[in-house]
């Protein structure tokens, strides 16, 4: 486990020499910090650092974050995809994004428990790349990214609501229904997965979407809907009406794999411009179990039968995301 993130510790220092980064981890009292809140606390920790997160048995304390950080955790769905050496995620219920932390990033994370969120409550943030249990409030913000994730919905209901601006919400998939108040305004709404029964936002692009159940009710306000996949004829105009929407996948038994297109799919290039519809099309193509954009080892062998004299055998094989 310590080697592992000591050597992707050290990659990752390699490409951001202008920050620095901190191994977190409550199993191992050879890191940095044993908590991510005490990372962000401690003064030594400026806006900019960057915090690998480890993965680990016990679930980190969630926290109210006012610093630019980036937040890197080791994916999510380990031991179903068997994507990484290291299977353990990290796990957290709660980060929430107030003033000070524009610019901050999370990635990699699993937001557990019924509540299991991060809460976006401030400009220029990014979740990417993470398991998120329940809604993502994003609320009296702009500039938000929401790529990549394997999520619950997106709205703008934290504490009341209160409209959200410039929100990109791209290559997710998305379990539940989701809205947004009318004042709210998506950017980009693009090759999306939609598992549950209602949709209803304001967006500019509304485009590459798959639409799982052919009774969903899609009310999105957008000058563009198009090149979007349901059945059943839920979506007109400049979309596709497929038979049957999961004969469009490889399926099996992946909670997120399944959704590669099977050979032949009709949703192979049927997106906008030509990309495939679906996560893994478009710009941001979908990265099975969320693996952060560092390299990231997906093989360690350590030779046990190594001595003294010879030094410690290990042979690893990293790919970068």
């Amino acid at each position: 486990m310590k080697l592992i993130f000591t050597l992707l510790a050290i990659m990752v220092f390699q490409f951001t020499l202008n920050a620095t980064v901190w191994r977190v981890n409550n199993d191992d009292n050879t890191a940095d910090f044993a908590d991510i809140i005490d990372a962000h606390d401690d003064a030594g920790v400026q806006s900019g650092d960057i915090l690998m997160v480890e993965g680990s048995n016990t679930t980190y304390t969630s926290f109210t974050c006012t610093k630019s950080l980036t937040i890197i955790g080791p994916g999510y769905l380990l031991t179903e995809n068997y994507e990484s050496a290291h299977i353990l995620p990290a796990n957290i219920n709660r980060i929430i994004f107030e003033d000070g932390s524009q610019g901050s990033s999370v990635y990699g994370m699993s937001f557990i428990s019924a509540g299991g969120t991060p809460i976006v409550l401030t400009d220029e943030i990014t979740i990417e790349r993470c398991y998120i249990s329940a809604g993502l409030p994003v609320k009296n913000a702009k500039n938000v990214r929401i790529i990549n994730n394997n999520m619950h919905s997106v709205g703008d209901y934290y504490n009341g609501t209160g409209p959200f601006s410039d929100v990109y919400i791209n290559n997710n998939i998305i379990r539940n229904k989701m809205g947004a108040s009318a004042g709210s305004h998506i950017v980009t709404f693009n090759n999306n997965i939609l598992l549950g029964d209602s949709y209803g936002f304001n967006a500019e692009y509304f485009r590459n979407n798959i639409v799982w159940q052919n009774d969903a009710l899609i009310k999105v306000n957008s000058a563009y809907i198009e090149n979007n996949i349901a059945s059943n004829n839920i979506l007109t105009g400049d979309n596709l009406n497929v038979e049957n929407i999961q004969d469009l996948f490889v399926g099996g038994d992946s909670p997120d794999a399944k959704y590669k297109l099977a050979e032949g799919s009709e949703a192979i290039g049927a997106g906008f411009g030509g990309t495939d519809c679906g996560i893994f099309g478009g710009e941001d193509p979908y990265i099975i179990s969320g693996l952060p954009p560092v390299p990231v080892i997906t093989e360690l062998s350590v030779d046990d039968a190594s001595i003294s004299e010879n030094g410690l055998q290990v042979k690893i094989t990293v790919r970068s995301n």
